[in-house]
């Protein structure tokens, strides 16, 4: 990938009118006869004014603003890649007033033409996102610069932000969005630079949240192709408010295509928040972060249409995607909470049918913050076994608010046992809430018995690989072969052997197989054109 993926020449057309899809069957032979009009602005439709009034031209503006008992989850990532392109979210517990997804495409020039499909999964399946101008398999059509779907901002070279209501398929906990991109020019790039959710939550637990979610795309750019230079870009946040009322106020915002290296500057109502903008890389040209714009030192807030402006200096260009202002009723805190805890996993097996005691096992457990604050310093996490602490474990991070902790665990007793694993077990981060740091999971513990190891196979535990997949240059048959000990003693210093008929084709000599354990083998066969072949596996031969 070359330094500049988004700067490529070509004929600039600048098209600012929308065509409007009507469902009502009077209307439509009104509308289809109507000329194409393309969705493209080379500067790009900036984050101003209400999206409401600017909707026949591009919806862009403060989409969203109030008050709510909650909070606003935003969640961005991960840099330029191809498709498909997955990004995780973890929506905190309430109920969904508002959410918006947004993708980033990348044309190659706005001449070339793609498709793009999205699919969202949240706690209850798989969906297709749809929006006007979606085929019946969901796939978007972007015009570049002959662009018509009322969810599309295209800009510059081709560099397309689109935005789908999700309000109804957000859920609370882990979230997902898969972008697909197809070719309708030969010469569309498709890589995806970012997937980005806006989500505003009520949770009457909470104290008030005052938001404005400001959308859009500004393109600020240098002098090319015939255009003048666009150094500076503002967002608007409309209304009126005491700054006294709120304890703490954050501003979001997210870039794409910035250079590292270039000194652009961030400001809010004149306070300089940022003098190294897009220098930070959350992923390959995206840079997506939290500002703060009033806490117990600072108060840049003002009673009246509070604004931000971004001012480039060295980059050529940086397309500004997204502001989004928080202000709080106190100052956000973390919520740690574990999501999950996985089965266990014993340790050096390749599968694992139960838990015997006396074994060593690997229990994974998924610490999530759920709160509108960050974690700022490490805490420690504890895996019990009936209550008796077995592990604690030190939490440096929690990279995009989740992280999952290993623990070791080797357990002591046999019959039904509660494993618990309680996040800040040692009580060093201030929480919002403090009483949902536990989570806990029943499992069965087989007693040991040496004498009870027992070896076996299913028709399932022998698979043949395809020949290319391993060995293209001699084009021998590579044969998986799971051995299994299903008893509840190891099962130690015995061979499996592999015969095709009665010919013996390779062997393996195996150390040990725990109890309720298992491990995977190979066995590379050279066999000649032809077959059917009488494979059979022996174990402790």
């Amino acid at each position: 990938m070359g330094k500049r993926p988004f700067k490529k020449s070509a004929d600039e057309k600048t098209r600012r009118k929308r065509r409007i899809a009507i469902a009502t069957a009077v209307l439509a032979f009104a509308v289809l006869i109507m000329p194409a009009s393309a969705y493209y602005n080379w500067f790009g439709f900036p984050m101003q004014g209400e999206a409401s009034d600017n909707a026949d031209t591009a919806y862009n503006g403060t989409v969203a603003n109030g008050t709510v008992n909650g909070g606003v989850y935003i969640g961005c990532g991960h840099g330029l890649d191809y498709t498909p392109y997955t990004q995780e979210f973890n929506v905190p517990e309430g109920t969904v007033k508002f959410a918006h997804l947004y993708v980033h495409v990348w044309h190659g020039t706005e001449n070339y033409q793609g498709k793009l499909k999205v699919d969202y999964t949240n706690a209850s399946g798989t969906y297709t996102l749809f929006a006007n101008n979606t085929d019946a398999e969901g796939n978007l059509t972007l015009g570049g610069d002959q662009d018509n779907n009322n969810n599309v901002w295209t800009v510059t070279h081709g560099t397309t932000w689109v935005w789908f209501d999700v309000k109804g398929y957000v859920t609370s906990g882990a979230n997902s969005a898969t972008a697909y991109t197809y070719k309708v020019s030969s010469g569309f790039d498709g890589r995806v630079g970012a997937i980005k959710l806006v989500v505003v939550y009520e949770n009457t637990s909470m104290n008030e949240t005052r938001y404005w979610i400001v959308q859009g795309h500004d393109a600020v750019v240098y002098a090319t192709g015939g255009h003048p230079a666009k150094d500076y870009g503002y967002a608007y946040f409309n209304g009126t408010i005491n700054p006294d009322e709120w304890e703490y106020a954050m501003l979001y915002c997210t870039w794409i295509a910035g250079d590292v290296g270039d000194t652009d500057t961030l400001w809010f109502n004149g306070h300089l928040l940022d003098g190294s903008c897009t220098n930070y890389e959350q992923g390959a040209y995206l840079d997506s972060r939290w500002y703060i714009v009033k806490n117990d030192t600072i108060n840049y807030l003002v009673s009246n249409d509070n604004y931000a402006r971004y001012w480039r200096d060295g980059d050529n260009y940086v397309h500004w995607v997204g502001a989004d202002l928080v202000l709080f009723k106190e100052a956000p805190r973390p919520d740690l909470v574990v999501r999950e805890i996985a089965d266990p996993k014993l340790v050096d097996h390749d599968l694992t049918h139960g838990i015997v005691v006396g074994h060593n096992y690997v229990v994974n457990a998924t610490i999530v913050n759920q709160g509108t604050g960050d974690t700022k310093k490490s805490f420690n996490a504890t895996l019990y076994e009936n209550n008796v602490a077995k592990q604690t474990v030190n939490v440096v991070a929690l990279e995009n608010n989740s992280a999952i902790v290993s623990f070791n665990w080797c357990p002591s007793s046999s019959g039904t046992v509660t494993l618990k694993v309680i996040a800040d077990s040692l009580g060093e981060i201030n929480e919002s809430d403090e009483t949902n740091n536990v989570t806990s999971k029943v499992v069965y513990v087989h007693p040991y018995n040496a004498s009870d190891p027992d070896l076996v196979m299913t028709a399932d535990d022998l698979v043949f690989l395809p020949a290319y997949a391993f060995h293209t240059a001699n084009n021998d048959t590579r044969i998986r072969i799971n051995v299994t000990n299903n008893g509840t003693g190891d099962a130690s210093n015995f061979w499996v052997r592999v015969y095709n008929d009665s010919t013996e084709i390779c062997n393996r000599s195996m150390g040990t197989v725990a109890a309720k354990g298992g491990k995977v083998i190979y066995c590379d066969y050279d066999a000649p054109y032809g077959g059917p072949y009488p494979i059979k596996v022996v174990l402790d031969a």
